[in-house]
């Protein structure tokens, strides 16, 4: 994602992520379906590292597949972390599809991030398809 800097340390040796994480982020979906549909929602909204939640983790790298999974568990669509919701990094990737299954799930758009809500992002993104979902 181009507007979460992560810690090279953390790219480079994946020492600051989980399995569960990881799996998201290499592409193993069967795998974290599975583990989805077999985890508890206690388990499936800790934070997992770098205090990202799961559905945090599967917005960031675009798992569409995955966050809907997610979603359908009734996970927190509102949890922060880092200062973020996951609506509040798919507005800022400008990734339209995250958002509207997001925005259809519940997720609060009146959550502020650094005094900006997600409909204030979108404009700082001149995004008009994303504007358009959360008026």
């Amino acid at each position: 994602m181009k507007n979460i800097v992560l810690p090279i340390c953390c790219l480079l040796l994946n020492s600051c992520t989980t399995k569960f994480q990881n799996d998201i982020t290499n592409n193993n979906t069967e795998i974290v379906l599975d583990r989805i549909n077999k985890s508890s929602l206690k388990k499936l909204n800790s934070k997992q590292g770098m205090g990202l939640s799961l559905l945090h983790t599967a917005v960031i790298d675009g798992k569409v597949e995955i966050v809907k999974a997610l979603v359908n568990r009734k996970v927190d669509l509102d949890m922060i972390s880092n200062g973020l919701t996951p609506l509040h990094i798919a507005v800022m990737d400008n990734n339209t599809v995250l958002v509207k299954i997001l925005l259809e799930a519940g997720a609060d758009k009146k959550i502020e991030y650094k005094k900006l809500n997600a409909y204030d992002l979108a404009e700082i993104n001149q995004n008009d398809e994303i504007l358009k979902l959360l008026k």
